[in-house]
């Protein structure tokens, strides 16, 4: 073969492998985002929550975890009790008893405990897990939510992530997966993100595609949030990441599947 030839050879090797950025992307794993999200189909973060996005077909389920008044874990999104359940106040004025005996805002259940949704989860064979920890917790109670991973030997498909960067440093070394959530335009480096774990969760309007890109190739599992609507899915698939936070389980895999 001639150089020519052999050039144009290259060159069209090149393009025949060239692809779309979305096209290039593998399909997702679906994470229900506090189960249902807030679409109101089911109360979100509860176990009903759960369950509906199990039978959606999510992969795994997503949930948000609070500090009691006595020092217990329950799964709560906001500080308060007022928006999602027909109590009120503060979750920090309450016991754990008193949280779950709330009734939802709707859907007539209960906000369950830490401890009964990683119950649920471990009832799912290959259920994927992501704790979000909201706010600072102190390294005893980060230890003690480790804990209740691995003795439920959930170690190898639960992750813990918060926005407070303490607790996710509380858990070097205690043998559980874990990473940051990210909400601010200013990115991270890959290696300050590594630094904390091999899990990063940004919100989906503020990466690049190369952003997540350079993140994968280091190792690091990549959670984008939160999925609402097509046009969500659309953007969220050109980034091209691992996994996906979506409100709507169900219309999230009717996208991906068509």
């Amino acid at each position: 073969m001639n150089r020519l030839a052999g050039s144009v050879a290259a060159l069209t090797l090149v393009m025949a492998c060239a692809v779309n950025p979305a096209q290039a992307a593998t399909e997702p794993i679906l994470m229900g985002h506090r189960g249902t999200g807030t679409n109101k189909i089911v109360p979100e973060n509860t176990l009903d929550a759960f369950e509906w996005a199990v039978d959606n077909g999510a992969d795994g389920i997503e949930f948000d975890a609070r500090l009691t008044g006595t020092g217990k874990q329950v799964v709560m999104h906001d500080a308060t009790l007022d928006r999602t359940t027909k109590c009120s106040g503060p979750v920090s004025n309450y016991s754990l008893t008193y949280i779950t005996n709330c009734l939802t805002e709707f859907g007539n259940t209960h906000p369950p405990s830490v401890s009964k949704a990683l119950d649920y989860a471990k009832s799912v064979p290959g259920l994927k897990v992501s704790v979000h920890v909201k706010a600072d917790w102190p390294k005893s109670q980060m230890l003690d939510l480790a804990t209740k991973i691995k003795s439920r030997g959930m170690q190898d498909r639960v992750n813990v992530t918060s926005n407070d960067k303490s607790n996710i440093s509380d858990l070097a070394g205690a043998g559980v997966k874990r990473g940051l959530t990210w909400d601010n335009p200013s990115l991270p480096s890959v290696a300050y993100v590594k630094s904390y774990g091999n899990y990063f969760d940004p919100r989906f309007t503020q990466v690049s595609r190369g952003y997540v890109q350079a993140l994968r190739a280091a190792g690091i599992v990549v959670t984008l949030w939160t999925g609402k609507s097509v046009g969500d899915y659309e953007d969220m698939n050109d980034l091209g990441a691992d996994r996906w936070h979506v409100d709507d389980v169900a219309a999230a895999r009717d996208w991906v599947n068509s």
